[in-house]
């Protein structure tokens, strides 16, 4: 490509991306309507036990060695986890998503822990499996990659992982891939943040040929993109139009070219999670669940006192982490923490959203929460210095 093709084709860029800006300010507004809360409970069961993915490693020290990044003592860890039949991929990251630079994808088979690759990633938050490949969403280039395109990983096992990268028919001036869904069909959808300038979008974008190019479908927020998930026949998404607010939730019933408010309901950056016939997330405040039927009736699950989902960052209250709602054909499982000083950590589990049970407790903070179907169990990232993959059986007795 010439300059001048390359120069008429971020102007065109910016100019479409000035007319989505506009068009995005006439999304009619959301009528606001009370919305009915239920109060939940917790009732005490047996203890169950964290049992180590791989008992006696620093997984630190061999995240260091084996990714070339150097992780931060304090927010470490495994963001994100997805067992594929008897495999578990990893996300490790040197720190929160877009952070610091440094992410690593890793695999777990047969009682072996194995790098794949490192990510040029300032972090890893999310990954989805198409029924082939594993594809691994680019959380915010570095290491030599810029904003002119986003980054998209692709590993069909046996491997090697592939990174694509392509301004013009791939991710152009994305920065970060929040989110990927993949449909039944095997199209693949990306909630991602573009930048140029001082114009800031999040848009949808989906791949018909696995990740190789993408296609703009629509915009979804005017500031940020979170998260986007195919349910009911529709594609849902979070969103926020300034930088640090309660961001949105919408739909879109035409394949995300257009997208419409559920209701004023504040909503966290938590992976929205589809379970017993409704879609569920977190409220902002992380002291309630958001569960939303099919007809978009929304209802608010207050948690009992003292609780929250997920970590409370006080240098980031805006913050909390991706992947901590997981299920199975039975229950909803999350992670709380807890009002004690210093703040401790519970796996819980509900069936029905107003009862909950307490599977497990530990003092280390959890950043990730994944059902592992093969094995039967939850797996648990932890951490910091002396972060962890820890798993939970969730047989039932």
């Amino acid at each position: 490509m010439t300059t001048g093709q390359q120069q008429a084709c971020t102007y065109q860029l910016a100019l479409l991306l000035v007319l989505i800006a506009l068009a995005g300010l006439l999304r009619p507004p959301t009528a606001v309507s009370p919305i009915p809360t239920i109060q939940t409970t917790q009732a005490p069961i047996p203890p169950r036990s964290l049992t180590p993915l791989v008992p006696g490693l620093d997984w630190f020290a061999w995240y260091e060695t084996a990714s070339g990044y150097t992780p931060d003592p304090t927010h470490f860890g495994a963001y994100v986890a997805l067992g594929v039949a008897d495999t578990l991929y990893l996300g490790l990251g040197s720190a929160r998503p877009a952070e610091t630079n440094g992410a690593l994808l890793a695999a777990y088979a047969n009682g072996r822990l194995s790098p794949v690759a490192p990510l040029t990633e300032q972090g890893v938050h999310d990954m989805v499996w198409d029924g082939r490949s594993l594809h691994v969403a680019g959380t915010d280039p570095c290491c030599g990659d810029g904003w002119e395109a986003g980054n998209h990983y692709v590993l069909t096992p046996p491997g090697p992982l592939v990174k694509l990268r392509d301004p013009v028919n791939g991710l152009p001036d994305v920065l970060h891939t929040w989110a990927l869904w993949a449909a039944p069909d095997g199209r693949l959808y990306a909630a991602a943040s573009t930048e140029q300038g001082r114009l800031r979008m999040g848009l949808v974008f989906r791949s018909d040929d696995a990740g190789q190019t993408w296609r703009y479908r629509g915009r979804l927020g005017l500031q940020r993109a979170y998260e986007l998930i195919g349910w009911n026949g529709q594609l849902y998404g979070i969103y926020t139009t300034r930088a640090q607010a309660p961001f949105g939730l919408a739909y879109s019933p035409d394949d995300g070219r257009l997208w419409r408010d559920v209701a004023a309901v504040g909503m966290q950056r938590v992976h929205l999670l589809p379970f017993a016939g409704r879609l569920i997330g977190v409220s902002y405040d992380q002291d309630a669940l958001i569960a939303v039927a099919p007809d978009h009736h929304v209802t608010r699950y207050a948690l009992p006192a003292g609780a929250r989902v997920g970590i409370t960052y006080t240098d980031y209250p805006d913050y909390t982490n991706y992947n901590i709602l997981a299920a199975d054909a039975a229950y909803l499982y999350t992670v709380w923490e807890t009002a004690a000083s210093p703040p401790r950590y519970q796996i819980v589990r509900t069936a029905d959203l107003q009862q909950w049970q307490t599977l497990a407790e530990t003092d280390q903070p959890i950043l990730s929460l994944t059902a592992w179907p093969a094995q039967n169990a939850l797996v648990i990232g932890t951490a910091g210095r002396a972060a962890s993959v820890f798993l939970l059986d969730i047989t039932e007795n």
